[in-house]
């Protein structure tokens, strides 16, 4: 048995009430644990009661109890530990989050020492992503600190809608990763990174709260023990879940964001099992997917960039937070990002690692089927290394052509307003058409409907920038778009048809649209099909058949 799987089943032992409480609960980031709870969201509370006179039942204080210098205007969140008030400070106005511990007497220790580290945590740090820290105290022998209350919900609360966008989902991780850098810098660890810790303000700005398992790393205490499990399993990091005796850094928390990060773009965390214990058995054993292989929106960049945070070693991983923000900065940005995907060599050394047996195993036979097994599978994983670079080459080949075609565009439509012919400007147009043209003519004879994508879309760029359509081209659109499928043009019916009625009508005979790798091949944006009026048929005509 190694040495992980041991930890693990230890772990398992002196965990055993958590483990099972967190597996009776569906969703596993609401424990009945104070420290584990999403505690200052929003102007209400599902977990508040009410007594017999409708009035709230919190617990250890009355409504409008005075807790220090704040007076309580009811009940946020409950957990077995703990309670979370809303209050109000009697001087200032500004509402606050009061958080305290149930019952002093009945707690084990861990649960103080934990109280006391995340309110020196929350006052060491100075973010504006980072739930600040207003006074702790004791209030009839109840220990208590007040924070900044966050108007909005959490992340795990936005997230039930299903997946963000991938630039919503890019830009929130952004934002969590620049306030961990603020902590990583003043070497604190968080440990519990995950969505119901990552609370939503009106504004859509994440704040992270519940330092209540950080590390600091300048100081030699500990809160937790050999074989505790600290954390929670979706979203744990594989050195934190004991898959390794190397002390716990920065990277930790990077695989947190990235675990976020996943979550955000497919809706679910990246592994999923019956229980908990499931759960970090494949964080230990397992790889997980792509995120594009769930949602096949998400870019190829950033889809790297997640899989980099998830990396089983901490150091193939970003090293900290602000590695792994600038990384997001320059996606978001439209820059190349520094991430690449995993390199043959460690793919290979991962199989092999991970299937001792046929490393193991002597023989003829046996060594001539893995030499012809290894050469398969190298081939293949080149294959897939060459795609996967391939993919991010073309998405940036594509955000370039973009970024050009847009440059290219404004130029000449602020050039044509003034009524200014430079010749510049046209020589640009012209060489876009003449491109299409081209891609028009050595496909024409093989693929006649990508042919006639092709000319619609120059007949586009005719109208767009006033430049005259190859003869080539107008032919195929007025022989699609003839009722007796010729050239001629005699005909009254095609001497009426303007340029962007017969544009309209040759979208009617596509037969199979292009892809967007086809377009991204020829270099052509997202254009739909445009809304142009078919002329009505007089009584002597009949208009063209879709």
């Amino acid at each position: 048995m190694t040495a992980p799987i041991r930890h693990l089943l230890k772990a398992t032992v002196d965990n055993k009430t958590n483990l099972e409480s967190h597996a009776r609960e569906p969703n596993s980031d609401k424990t009945d644990d104070l420290l584990d709870q999403p505690t200052f969201v929003g102007p209400s509370s599902d977990t508040a009661q009410e007594n017999d006179d409708g009035n709230l039942n919190i617990g250890i204080a009355a409504n409008g109890s005075i807790v220090g210098n704040y007076e309580l205007l009811g009940e946020i969140a409950r957990g077995a530990m703990g309670v979370v008030y809303r209050a109000r400070h009697q001087t200032l106005g500004r509402l606050a989050a009061i958080k305290m511990i149930l019952d002093p007497d009945a707690v084990g220790a861990g649960v103080h020492e934990r109280f006391d580290a995340e309110a020196k945590a929350a006052a060491t740090l100075d973010h504006p992503g980072i739930v600040a820290l207003f006074e702790t105290g004791r209030w009839n022998g109840y220990p208590y600190f007040a924070m900044a209350y966050v108007d909005g919900e959490s992340l795990l609360e936005r997230l039930r809608g299903g997946p963000m966008t991938p630039t919503q989902a890019a830009r929130m991780s952004r934002d969590i990763a620049n306030a961990m850098s603020h902590a990583h810098g003043r070497r604190i660890i968080h440990r519990d990174l995950k969505p119901a810790n990552i609370l939503i303000d009106t504004d859509g700005h994440p704040h992270i709260t519940d330092f209540g398992v950080c590390k600091d790393l300048s100081s030699s205490s500990q809160l937790t023990t050999a074989g505790e499990l600290v954390g929670t399993p979706h979203y744990m990091p594989p050195e934190q879940a004991g898959a390794s005796d190397v002390p716990l850094g920065p990277a930790a928390d990077v695989y947190s964001i990235g675990a976020v990060l996943f979550a955000m773009l497919t809706g679910r965390p990246p592994f999923l099992a019956a229980t908990p214990i499931d759960v970090v058995a494949q964080v230990l054993t397992q790889e997980p997917v792509s995120p594009r292989a769930l949602n096949a929106t998400v870019p190829v960049e950033l889809s790297v960039i997640t899989m980099k945070c998830l990396r089983k070693k901490p150091n193939q991983r970003y090293r900290d937070a602000g590695e792994l923000a600038s990384d997001l900065d320059r996606y978001l940005n439209g820059h190349p990002i520094q991430a690449r995907p995993p390199s043959l060599y460690d793919r290979v050394h991962l199989f092999l690692q991970r299937h001792v047996f046929f490393a193991s195993v002597s023989g003829t036979a046996v060594l001539a089927l893995l030499a012809l097994m290894a050469f398969v599978f190298v081939s293949y994983i080149r294959t897939r290394d060459q795609l996967a670079t391939v993919e991010v080459e073309l998405e940036q080949t594509r955000m370039q052509l973009n970024n050009e075609r847009t440059v290219t565009s404004r130029f000449l439509r602020q050039r044509s307003s003034a009524n200014d012919t430079d010749s510049r400007a046209s020589i640009i147009a012209q060489y876009e058409m003449d491109r299409l043209a081209g891609a028009y003519l050595q496909v024409v004879d093989s693929t006649p409907d990508l042919a006639l994508q092709l000319a619609i879309e120059a007949a586009q760029f005719s109208i767009e920038h006033h430049i005259p359509l190859p003869h080539e081209l107008e032919s195929r659109l007025i022989e699609v778009t003839s009722p007796d499928g010729t050239t001629s043009g005699e005909t009254h019916l095609e001497v009426a048809l303007t340029l962007e009625e017969r544009i309209t009508l040759a979208w009617k005979q596509v037969v199979q649209p292009m892809s967007a790798a086809e377009r991204t091949l020829f270099g052509l944006r997202s254009v739909e099909e445009p809304a142009v009026a078919i002329p009505v048929s007089t009584p002597n005509q009949t208009p063209p058949t879709p």
